[in-house]
């Protein structure tokens, strides 16, 4: 991926880096000599140009630059572009002669997020009194580390959690920022800041303080800290060890019982006593983000489940059914089925996946979702979908790859990645990407399919299928142009998503590749519910209460 931008750009919608200023103060000092928001093809961006008199180490820029290039997570701010240059520079002569000085250009630029920090809204008091809101930061931030630490080949560590480096969008979504800049201006760790930044330390882990080795648990002590800054708010409740943790977990209660009324105290009571663990001073008694995220998605369900129960129980012939809801990817049996039948593994259950075969050889399969990402909710839902299922599917072919190619919001740029099919990656695990790259399209090229193809082709089998979605909005010409021209040598199933406007050109495409077929029944079909739970409402509606 690269989304290189050169100085001359830089200085150019920064006017020329003016206002000179030092922002971004953190455990490890200065990080930032200039931070200033521009507009970098007509996306609003955070431009950060590194202090390099700061003891940048321009081989752990270049390594955390790797980092953030492979990092795409709803709750981690987004790497748009970076500039790695050094140049000369003109400077005016003193005694008559004059020179050219060296200029460093170590610049990283990110997604604006217009709600500024989480620091900024605690000290402002202007996170409210709804405890869900309190709640949804603590989860966001806790998908995002876990992100960072469990859904890459290596973990990645933050190493500056706290509130100032948590910026919230403008539907309090929460955004981790800044991770890796300690490594990138303290590679040795040798000027440390402590006192300068007395109110950054306590976030800091005791072994961190002491010159420990570093570990994910650095990050564990800085989340457990944020936590308990989230949960109290503006109020003070005192420090936990002052009062003793049962002490303290009952006041904490005891003051969100008041504050809102509608706050779930079970909610309140696992995030407080997962913080209190997060701060042990010991590192081996801190639990990982792994461990945190499955004990806030069990109370979850358990919560869901006791209200459903309750509900149940209070009605005449009611009944709380425990079948989850879907138990399989959202899409329909019917599109399940076609699936089947096009990945050559049909059933006659659609609602069992195909009888693995070791005899089966590697299928190859590439999902092209061509649609306008500026206006893509429904699609994307429902490609995420098909996603899942395919990848379930494949599980039960040998050495089997699956790669995919969807477009980004910036125009002409588009992500794709492709790897070995792993039982590990579900939907509630996650995708563990492999080479995710961020690349440009030329104008009138063929989609994502000359890629797709590609990603095919190198593999080196001829077993291969690309399936391409469509919302009818392609013939925009936005990014994919130009597509009924493309001649393929592997099938290409071609479908819409409730679109009509390019369904000629989904057809064309389909036609011009062996064994292709435009499929005209839109994805999905009917209402995205499995066959089961389809089975248990028609029995519930004609009275036959047999089936659970």
């Amino acid at each position: 991926m690269d989304i290189q931008i050169d100085s001359h750009t830089l200085r150019k919608i920064t006017n020329n880096f003016s206002d000179d200023q030092k922002v971004g103060s953190g455990l490890y000092g200065d990080v930032y000599k200039f931070c200033k928001q521009a507009v970098y093809r007509r996306e609003v961006v955070e431009v950060k140009l590194l202090d390099t008199r700061e003891g940048v180490d321009d081989e752990q820029y270049k390594n955390e630059l790797r980092n953030h290039m492979k990092v795409q997570h709803p709750n981690i701010v987004r790497l748009v572009g970076y500039c790695n240059e050094d140049t000369k520079k003109y400077i005016e002569p003193k005694d008559g002669e004059s020179d050219f000085g060296k200029q460093i250009y170590r610049v990283l630029c990110f997604e604006y997020i217009p709600g500024g920090s989480l620091h900024k809204h605690i000290s402002e008091n202007s996170l409210g009194d709804d405890w869900h809101t309190h709640y949804n930061i603590i989860k966001g931030i806790c998908d995002g580390l876990l992100h960072l630490h469990c859904e890459r080949e290596s973990p990645i560590l933050h190493l500056d959690l706290n509130p100032v480096n948590i910026l919230l969008d403008k539907s309090m979504v929460p955004k981790l920022a800044n991770f890796g800049l300690s490594r990138i201006c303290s590679a040795s760790r040798s000027n440390l800041v402590v006192d300068s930044v007395a109110e950054a330390t306590k976030y800091m882990a005791p072994e961190l303080k002491s010159g420990g080795q570093l570990s994910e648990m650095i990050d564990i002590f800085s989340l457990g800290v944020t936590i308990i800054d989230v949960i109290k708010g503006f109020h003070d409740f005192g420090h936990c060890s002052d009062k003793g943790a049962t002490k303290f977990v009952e006041n904490v209660c005891g003051y969100w019982m008041k504050k809102d009324r509608t706050a779930h105290l079970d909610q309140v009571e696992t995030c407080t006593k997962i913080a209190l663990r997060c701060v042990d001073p010991d590192s081996r008694e801190r639990p990982t983000i792994k461990e945190i995220v499955e004990n806030l998605h069990n109370m979850e369900t358990q919560l869901l489940s006791q209200g459903l129960q309750d509900i149940a129980v209070n009605s005449p012939g009611g009944k709380f059914h425990t079948v989850p809801i879907p138990e399989r990817p959202n899409l329909s049996g019917h599109f399940s089925k076609l699936l089947d039948s096009i990945l050559g593994g049909t059933t006659l259950d659609f609602e069992k996946p195909p009888i693995p075969s070791s005899a089966r050889e590697p299928l190859d399969v590439v999902i092209v979702y061509a649609f306008d990402c500026t206006d893509c909710t429904p699609a994307w839902c429902t490609v995420e979908d098909v996603f899942w299922l395919v990848q379930e599917k494949l599980t039960h072919y040998v050495d089997s790859c699956m790669g995919y190619i969807y477009p980004m919001l910036s125009n002409n740029t588009y992500t794709s990645d492709m790897k070995l099919v792993d039982s590990a990656d579900t939907k509630i695990a996650g995708y563990k990407a492999f080479s995710r790259r961020r690349m440009s399209c030329k104008e009138k090229m063929a989609s994502g399919l000359a890629e797709a193809h590609k990603m095919i082709s190198n593999r080196g089998y001829q077993n291969g299928i690309i399936l391409f979605f469509s919302d009818g909005l392609i013939n925009k010409g936005d990014f994919f142009d130009g597509t009924e021209n493309f001649v393929s040598t592997v099938p290409v199933h071609t479908f819409t998503l409730d679109g009509y406007a390019y369904n000629q050109g989904l057809k064309a495409i389909a036609e011009n590749s062996p064994g292709g077929k435009f499929h005209t029944t839109p994805v999905p079909e009917r209402p995205r519910l499995s066959l089961t739970f389809s089975k248990l409402l028609d029995s519930l509606l004609e009275g036959d209460m047999m089936m659970d």
